[in-house]
């Protein structure tokens, strides 16, 4: 790692919203140029990247079981009927099935959620340790987020985000306008939480709590918007997937040394002139 490697870092934040959208997209690509200058970091990314894959596979594993049973089990209540019964039979059953559907989604999306977010939070925690210590962060500044904040912080967030869905759904219901206002609501609040949540890894570590770590999402929105989207769609991708969420953490690290470096420096010129 030399002088010219600190430009990711060091250098000067985008200021235009689709210049910081792009710079939040590039996390991931920062994270694996890090990680491949500093082979030494992967023995601290792997066991997330494991982990991903074993919650992954577990809750697709479950939701498909339970798919399976549930037919099993609610089919027969509405079979034997015939001509137009039949026809209103099939009817109810098809909406007892979306609603099914629906509800398992959700409860596999959250479960997988609060298990990625404690499990695979703590490594994650420890290879943003050691990144940040690399980057010359005090070991007395490090403050290591014990498992019992952690559970907290991802209930916590689990619940704003149910919180914020069940308002968009409501949204939903207004005739007319309200299905794609509520549809691009939820969508807006997905990504910015899932953005919030990865840049709160170097901010966790230097003592920061989440409700403080929400109000640096909303002043950083579009950076925060970028890693939201790209973090996202590496969590939909299979195998390689985890390989990409893990990097994004890595360089969530670097951009949040990009946005600090840069807030700090307003702030000197601001009490300078003051």
């Amino acid at each position: 790692m030399n002088r010219a490697d600190s430009h990711l870092w060091m250098a000067d934040p985008a200021t235009s919203p689709w210049g910081c959208f792009w710079e939040g997209l590039q996390t991931p690509w920062w994270g694996f140029w890090y990680l491949w200058r500093r082979p030494s970091l992967w023995r601290y990314a792997v066991m997330p990247i494991v982990m991903n894959l074993l919650i992954t596979s577990l809750v697709l594993l479950v939701l498909v079981g339970g798919g399976v049973w549930l037919f099993a089990w609610i089919h027969p209540w509405f079979a034997g009927g015939e001509g137009w019964t039949g026809w209103i039979w099939f009817a109810v059953e098809a909406g007892v099935w979306l609603l099914a559907a629906a509800a398992s989604c959700v409860a596999a999306f959250l479960t997988w959620r609060v298990l990625s977010g404690i499990l695979c939070g703590y490594f994650f925690g420890k290879l943003v340790e050691e990144v940040e210590s690399e980057l010359g962060l005090a070991d007395r500044d490090i403050r290591t987020v014990s498992l019992g904040y952690e559970i907290w912080d991802v209930g916590l967030g689990v619940a704003l985000l149910l919180g914020s869905t069940s308002g968009f759904l409501l949204l939903g219901a207004v005739p007319l306008i309200g299905p794609p206002l509520g549809f691009l609501g939820m969508s807006w609040y997905g990504l910015y939480a899932t953005g919030v949540e990865y840049l709160s890894y170097p901010q966790a570590i230097r003592g920061s709590r989440l409700f403080d770590q929400y109000r640096f999402g909303r002043q950083q929105h579009f950076h925060t918007l970028g890693v939201g989207a790209v973090q996202t769609a590496g969590q939909l991708l299979p195998l390689f997937g985890a390989a990409t969420v893990t990097a994004g953490v890595v360089g969530c690290v670097l951009l949040h040394r990009r946005l600090t470096n840069k807030l700090s420096i307003v702030s000197v010129e601001a009490i300078a002139k003051s």
